[in-house]
């Protein structure tokens, strides 16, 4: 199993929101989802979907778009074969969190656990958040303020620091985004 390292940064904020996640290369989109739910601290209650190029991928269901297609099947080794690509992250459809979804690495299956990896070694199916800047903003754009430049209310809530902890909520997380 290959591993993506990802960095997802929340678009138009200054100074950036951004996360540092290793993910497996067979995750699906409806997996990450659930990940990026986390290591934001939202609390998955809006509508999403990815952008990779002139594709969307989200929730398919019996009122969505016919252009949408469903995020459970594709995984991130489909949509994001090599460093450097990218796509979008959009959640809550009425605020519009733009989120750029960018490769900085993918690590091959022979390295996991290896010293210079930056895959989880006892847990080698997990979702890792390895390093990321500010809290996430409001959950709503009524509860922010003008702008999200000002740093004091947003530096008050730090990113999940407990590998085990944000583990084990991403593991419950995924088993229940693919059933």
């Amino acid at each position: 199993m290959s591993w993506h390292i990802l960095k997802v940064t929340i678009a138009h904020i200054r100074p950036a929101i951004w996360r540092r996640l290793c993910v497996p290369s067979d995750t699906t989109l409806a997996q990450l989802h659930a990940a990026l739910q986390l290591a934001f601290g939202w609390e998955d209650s809006h509508l999403h979907d990815f952008r990779v190029g002139d594709v969307r991928y989200g929730l398919h269901g019996p009122h969505e778009d016919d252009e949408l297609l469903d995020e459970a099947e594709p995984t991130l080794a489909d949509v994001l074969p090599r460093k450097g690509a990218s796509m979008q992250y959009t959640y809550d459809f009425g605020d519009c969190w733009i989120h750029n979804v960018s490769v900085q690495d993918i690590e091959p299956a022979a390295r996991p656990g290896g010293s210079r990896s930056l895959a989880p070694r006892r847990r080698p199916h997990a979702i890792t958040c390895l390093d990321g800047a500010r809290a996430a903003p409001p959950r709503t754009a009524a509860d922010r303020p003008d702008t999200l430049t000002s740093s004091e209310p947003l530096l008050t809530r730090r990113i999940p620091s407990t590998p085990r902890c944000w583990n084990r909520l991403v593991a419950r997380s995924t088993r229940s985004a693919s059933r």
